[in-house]
């Protein structure tokens, strides 16, 4: 994983440690937030760098609970 990707992931984590909802990410353009659907219903996907990304749960309706789920290089 290419050290950009490392210090990217750690922003995004800390942005989503400080969101006070979902609504607050979904502000963030650069994050490209995306609720997922399908066999990946009820997860979320933010943009890391290129085509990585972080695809999580939200729980109890706020993100107080953050259960990462993968880093993946997803267009790859």
């Amino acid at each position: 994983m290419p050290v950009i990707v490392e210090r990217k992931f750690l922003v995004r984590v800390n942005q989503i440690r400080t969101a006070e909802d979902e609504n607050y990410l979904r502000g963030i353009k650069s994050l490209h937030f995306e609720k997922l659907s399908g066999a990946e219903a009820g997860k979320y996907l933010i943009r890391v760098q290129d085509g990585w990304r972080i695809i999580f749960r939200i729980e109890k309706e706020e993100i107080k609970i953050l259960v990462i789920e993968e880093l993946s290089n997803h267009f790859k």
